[in-house]
């Protein structure tokens, strides 16, 4: 079944939106909606108008979310060869870990941020030695300030945003400024939009969260759940190995799409933590960089391909089990 989404058959494609039908359709008609306040700024304003909307027109634009990000990724990786090997398997991993747990599938920010994010990597990686990425620069900043408009725990994503930068390009403060007007933009516009009542509650509830922050874990773990986590996390660290392996023998424009996909990653898990809340929905933000580091474990493979066939099948499996 793996070797079937490791060809570049355009026919591949079209299944992905059909084996998301079949994992979406269980809670098509129970599909809920995130609707906690202060945490997610730019959602708040959207909610009043999604909770107005037939449940399966909420759940279609959902699924629309996660499908599109689904084929964008996949997309991206192939465009910009951030992989050795195009294939369909990031858009697949992509589907399967956005509905390995019935949590993901709701109407909820965190689908909207994946989708931003992906833009960003998008004009990020355009910027490699373009001799005036400008506007691309600009669209980045302007992409990850409504990232974090969505989920406010993701500004440290802006500081990764200069990592990055630093990464990609040699210092030039003209490119820095376009890059932080970008970001800035969005929150002004937004900050002026909430003026004076709500953009007062919004910062007060956003010094009372810094003040009373706490860590809480409110994850119930199953047996199903437990050996999911334990396969993916099985899968993360080989591919991790063998992308260490085989480094240096990318070239240079993928080793450094490489480092800017563990960069994110370390970024996206601090931006977890500071979610406050351990629970399985922040786990959404990881669904890029596990798709990423899950096809690249499957297309290392050159030998005992029976063995991987199996360890793909065990994972559908524990994925299938814990949604029931």
């Amino acid at each position: 079944m793996i070797r079937f989404f490791r060809s570049q058959q355009p026919a591949v494609l079209f299944l992905i939106p059909l084996i998301a039908i079949l994992l979406w359709l269980p809670c098509w008609n129970s599909l809920t909606i995130y609707s906690e306040t202060g945490k997610a700024p730019l959602w708040d304003l959207v909610f009043p108008a999604l909770i107005k909307l037939p449940g399966w027109m909420v759940a279609l634009l959902s699924f629309g979310i996660s499908t599109f990000s689904a084929i964008y990724f996949n997309l991206l990786l192939n465009k910009f060869e951030v992989i050795f090997k195009n294939s369909y398997l990031p858009s697949l991993f992509y589907v399967l870990l956005l509905s390995s747990s019935s949590f993901f599938i709701a109407a909820h920010p965190l689908q909207l941020v994946n989708l931003f994010l992906l833009f960003y990597i998008n004009d990020f990686f355009y910027c490699y030695k373009q001799p005036k990425p400008y506007g691309r620069l600009f669209n980045a900043g302007f992409y990850i300030s409504i990232c974090c408009l969505f989920w406010l725990p993701l500004i440290p994503i802006a500081i990764c945003s200069f990592f990055i930068f630093m990464i990609l390009r040699s210092f030039n403060l003209k490119e820095l400024l376009l890059l932080l007007t970008g970001f800035l933009v969005p929150f002004y516009l937004f900050s002026v939009w909430l003026f004076p009542t709500a953009l007062m509650n919004e910062l007060l509830w956003i010094g009372s969260y810094i003040s009373h922050y706490q860590l809480q874990l409110k994850m119930e773990f199953t047996l199903q759940s437990k050996l999911l986590i334990g396969l993916i996390g099985f899968f993360l660290i080989i591919s991790i190995i063998r992308l260490r392996t085989n480094y240096y023998k990318n070239v240079i424009r993928t080793r450094l799409y490489q480092q800017i996909i563990f960069l994110l990653t370390f970024f996206l898990m601090i931006c977890i933590l500071l979610s406050g809340q351990l629970n399985w929905m922040p786990l959404m933000l990881m669904v890029i960089p596990a798709s990423f580091f899950c096809s690249y474990f499957f297309l290392s493979v050159k030998k005992y391909n029976w063995l991987y066939e199996t360890l793909f099948l065990l994972f559908i499996s524990l994925l299938i089990f814990n949604r029931l």
